[in-house]
């Protein structure tokens, strides 16, 4: 057997577990044309790149095609998440078949991930931020020499420059591996600090040069941040503060508050509980039974109490928190799968046994999560697509309209649709309400309900005083709602 076909039977139960989740999770949404808020306007382009500190983003256009292409799209970003779950394996030396394909699993089938799938246009650059922040890790901590800083820096920065989130996945890698090294006994103290050392220098080196490259390219290209990005970031020493303790307050958060819906339902919730409790009794039972030197059972404390803020370190830096930015807390059940590799096997194996079952009910859990949300997203978008078809008509009926005529929608049309609020999606950003009430519904009505009227001309409307007369109109759907006033059709939604 050579080289590569034994590599590849390595990954085998990894990659298999990992694309079959990922479709039993994702074929829905890869088959279907589901719409988000920003996967209206973003039908044919990445969104805002550079303004948002995402220059790699724009350059990824070289890459993957700017259309929003469900399946191709689809079936891209799993590929690549299924190669990040398996150098992971690879970086943490995992060897059992069944943990390896629980983690592959569990990698791909993840509320972020469930959440960036509605992002269709921007998913297969995501994947690739994702890998490359893992192949980094990989590069770093499974490879020799000294320019390998270098080339793990210069993939981090590359992955920040398409999505800044996974600096937090490389960060929490490198503290589950430090973990790792530290239960197994195979390295001594010094050299587990002198690997610690090497971690914070290469995540330095990886800001340092995505913050420069971002300043060039803004300069270069005579761009300043959006409002949203500019918002996003806190540099003043109390709101950093208030970040790290926010780090530590959000991740217990995600347990038993389900913050940001990481934990997937009461079961997932019910799982998430036991998988804690029985790796907390592992590391109890490996200090207890081990009797490791104070120095490294110290190490192993502070480790553990920067998983945390590992996981989220964003929080130091950023005021915006979502779904979206929190894949890395994907390294808990990393650190599951190296407690149960790491620590004395015999004493421990029922107790594994069950924690290996409770992960694989939250993948179940995750994979029907997926399924919910994403019918919600199609209930949604066939809901909004009749609305608008409905305005289309009346507008098209309007006295006073023509071919050429400025359409002006105005109005707060909130609940005039049905939400299916019977699926929660009050604590996601990607998957919400609103597609009738959006920045982008005029591109709704173009791509998706076939009318194109032509661009409104402000001036024109503030010329002609029609304004004046919206306050009198009655409110859609009812009589008077949709009227032709000084030569625009107004609809009146609220």
């Amino acid at each position: 057997m050579d080289i590569t076909t034994k590599r590849a039977a390595e990954y085998a139960p990894c990659a298999v577990s990992a694309l079959a989740a990922g479709l039993a999770a994702y074929f829905f949404v890869f088959t279907n044309k589901l719409l988000n808020l920003d996967e209206i306007a973003g039908l044919f382009g990445k969104g805002e790149s550079i303004s948002s500190g995402r220059w790699a983003l724009a350059l990824t256009s070289y890459v993957f095609p700017d259309i929003s292409m469900p399946w191709i799209n689809g079936v891209l970003s799993l590929l690549m998440l299924t190669a990040a779950a398996c150098l992971t394996v690879r970086i943490f030396e995992i060897k059992s078949t069944l943990w390896q394909a629980l983690l592959g699993a569990l990698l791909v089938v993840f509320p972020s991930q469930i959440v960036t799938f509605s992002y269709m246009f921007t998913c297969a650059p995501y994947a690739l931020s994702v890998l490359l922040a893992v192949g980094s890790v990989y590069v770093l901590l499974r490879r020799k020499g000294r320019r390998r800083h270098i080339a793990a820096g210069a993939m981090l920065a590359l992955s920040l420059g398409i999505y800044q989130a996974y600096l937090s996945v490389a960060a929490s890698w490198c503290v589950v591996y430090l973990i790792k090294r530290t239960l197994d006994g195979k390295w001594g103290v010094r050299r587990i600090v002198r690997c610690g050392v090497s971690c914070a220098v290469y995540l330095a080196l990886a800001l340092a040069a995505y913050f420069v490259i971002n300043k060039i390219v803004m300069l270069a290209s005579h761009t300043e941040y959006n409002s949203y990005a500019d918002a996003s970031f806190q540099t003043d020493i109390k709101s950093i503060l208030f970040g790290l303790r926010v780090a530590y307050t959000a991740f217990l958060g995600y347990f038993y508050r389900g913050y940001y819906h990481l934990v997937a339902s009461d079961l997932s919730k019910l799982m998430h509980y036991l998988c804690i409790a029985l790796v907390v009794a592992e590391l109890a039972l490996w200090y207890i039974k081990e009797r490791p030197q104070r120095d490294r059972a110290i190490l192993a404390a502070v480790l553990l109490a920067l998983l945390p803020l590992s996981v989220n370190c964003l929080y130091v830096i950023s005021a915006q928190r979502h779904t979206l930015m929190l894949y890395s807390f994907t390294a808990v059940y990393i650190l599951a799968a190296v407690s149960a590799e790491s620590l004395p096997a015999r004493r421990h194996a029922p107790a594994r046994d069950v924690l290996a079952a409770a992960l694989a009910v939250v993948v179940g859990c995750n994979v029907l999560y997926a399924n919910r949300l994403y019918l919600k997203m199609k209930l949604e978008y066939e809901n909004a697509y009749e609305f608008y078809s409905g305005i289309t008509a009346r507008v098209k009926a309007t006295p006073g309209y023509e071919e050429g005529t400025m359409v002006l929608l105005t109005g707060d049309a909130h609940e005039l649709l049905h939400s299916s609020d019977e699926i929660d999606t009050s604590d996601l950003v990607g998957i919400m309400e609103g597609l009738i009430n959006v920045y982008s519904r005029n591109d709704f009505l173009t791509y998706y309900a076939g009318f194109d009227p032509p661009a409104f001309d402000w001036a024109q409307w503030d010329a002609s005083g029609a304004a004046a007369e919206i306050e009198d109109m009655s409110i859609y759907p009812y009589d008077g709602s949709v009227k032709c006033i000084g030569g625009f059709v107004v609809v009146k939604l609220g």
